[in-house]
């Protein structure tokens, strides 16, 4: 099962991808720009299975990019995360 992670902390992006392992395939992406011009170079068969979006990402917050996902019709079930504390 494909994951899409979009993450630019290298400690949580480590620690996200050890915990998630096999039978995971993850795509580790450190930037909202980044994720969306891979989805788009995707056919529809070969989107991801869920996206995990980091909340607080250089250029493009993931609420910014989550938004984007929507506007351009990707069917793909997303899960905010965030490292900062609350």
């Amino acid at each position: 099962m494909k994951v899409l992670f979009i993450e630019d902390n290298p400690d949580h992006a480590a620690l996200a991808m050890l915990a998630l392992g096999p039978p995971f395939e993850v795509c580790l992406l450190e930037s909202g720009k980044d994720a969306l011009l891979y989805l788009e170079g995707l056919a529809w068969d070969d989107w991801p299975a869920a996206i995990l979006l980091d909340y607080s990402l250089p250029g493009m917050d993931g609420l910014t990019v989550f938004g984007r996902i929507v506007e351009r019709g990707y069917d793909i079930p997303v899960v905010m995360v965030t490292g900062q504390g609350g």
